[in-house]
Parts: structure tokens; sequence; C-alpha cells
């Protein structure tokens, strides 16, 4: 972005602001999933990221080694452990409102790091980090409630400003570290990438174990099931369409460079 700004600009706005009308989009809906059926919505997401393992482990299919397995283990173990680290952590729309301090600050501004984390680790959801940081309702509720309502409107902007700082700050460096270690170490940063994001699955459901045990029923079950499958095959699919599209690109790249 800093050698050639414009162009970067040109690939990368698109994203985001798909990313931001997207959320924006469904915040009222996923904050209401949630509360009302968390076993649907969590299945869902689980759904979206399973479809995305096939394409990661295909990137170390054929170069299993002993320290790819190790680097795999020791990513699962270390997003379980968050369960025990975590599992009291859950703040609501008013501790980060109207209780804001510098500790607090500084743990918004670490979520926002590990969200940008998420952005460009391939396969992290940055929703289920939010969960797993006990901040994702908290989140949904103050752009839900306060911020399209204009409601304690200045406070809701204090609780986003860190979030926004994390995410930029942690963009840049993750991007450089990812870029580093792919370059490098490419099988083995996917092998600890498969870790987290299967350890991230069990997490989530741990972490949100109460709320879906108080709600869920038959129908809910039926539904968490057909969602997961629907999910699962559109992140599939969008992946192999993706990839179809990627050789098309480079086959017509070497063409050009023929001729």
């Amino acid at each position: 972005i800093f050698k050639h700004f414009l162009k970067s600009i040109k690939v990368l706005l698109p994203i985001l602001l798909g990313a931001l009308v997207g959320f924006l989009a469904l915040v009222v809906q996923i904050k209401f999933g949630l509360e009302k059926c968390p076993l649907v919505v969590i299945t869902l997401f689980a759904g979206f990221i399973v479809g995305g393992i096939p394409s990661l482990y295909s990137k170390v299919r054929g170069h299993e080694s002993i320290k790819g397995f190790i680097g795999f283990i020791i990513a699962l173990a270390f997003m379980v452990g968050t369960c025990f680290l975590v599992s009291k952590i859950n703040f609501t729309s008013d501790d980060l409102l109207f209780n804001m301090n510098f500790g607090l600050f500084m743990y918004l501004v670490l979520a926002g790091f590990v969200i940008s984390s998420a952005l460009v680790m391939p396969g992290i959801s940055g929703s289920m980090m939010l969960m797993v940081m006990g901040l994702y309702m908290a989140v949904l509720s103050i752009i839900k409630d306060n911020v399209f309502h204009f409601t304690n409107f200045s406070n809701a902007i204090l609780v986003m400003i860190p979030l926004f700082i994390g995410v930029i700050v942690g963009f840049f460096l993750i991007s450089f570290i990812m870029g580093k270690l792919l370059k490098k170490h490419e099988v083995g940063t996917y092998f600890v990438i498969v870790g987290l994001v299967i350890g991230s699955l069990g997490t989530i459901y741990y972490l949100n174990f109460e709320e879906i045990a108080s709600t869920y029923n038959v129908i809910h079950i039926i539904l968490s099931v057909t969602l997961f499958i629907v999910g699962f095959i559109s992140t599939f699919l969008l992946d192999c369409y993706f990839k179809k599209k990627n050789v098309e690109v480079k086959e017509s790249e070497v063409i050009n460079e023929t001729r």
C-alpha cells in the first residue's frame, strides 16, 4: 500500500465497503438470533468456517511433518485454553458505555488487533474471536441501539475508537508478519492456522453453552444442521469459484507473456 497506494486502495476499498455494508445490514438480525436461538446462529458461523478448512488443508497436503503437526497441536491447545482464561469475561453494553477506563480501553484496542488478525489470517473468524473475548454481543448492542439510534452516541463512539485503532495497527502489522511467514514457512504457518480454526469452533460452543442450553429445542437443532450445511457449501463453492478464477488469470498472464 505504501509502494502502490492507488492500486492498493482500488483493490482494498470494495472489500472494506462490502464488509462494512454487510455488517451494518445484518447487525440487527444477528443480535436477535444470538438472543433467541444462539445454537442456530453459532452453527451457521461454524458452517462457514468449516467450509474453508478443505482449502486450508490443501496448502499442507503432501507436506505433513512432525513440526507441522506440533504447530497444529500448539495452536489447537492455545484456542482451547482460552476457554479457561476468558470463560468468565462477558461484557455488557453498559460496561463499555459507562465504565470506560484505561484497562478497558487497551482491552478494546487488543480486540481490534484480534479482529484485524482474523481479517488477514485465512479461515479465522473475527466474529468468533470477539465472542471468545466476551465483547461480541456488547459491540452488536452498541451499534444497534446507540450508533443507529444516536443514543449515548458520544459514548458509543468512544467505544468504537479503540477498536478501530487496534484494527488499523493490527492490519498493517499482521499483514507484514504473515507475509514474512508465508514466504519462509508457508506449510508450517498453514498448519498453525488450521489448528486455530478448529480450536475456535470448540471454544465458541463452550463459551456459549449456558445460552444454548437454556434456549435450544428440536426446531433449533434441525435449523442448525440445515444452516451448517448451507454455510459449509457456500464457503466451499466460493473457494472453488475463486480458485478457478485465479487459474484463469494465471493462464491469461502466461498467454500474454508468450505473445
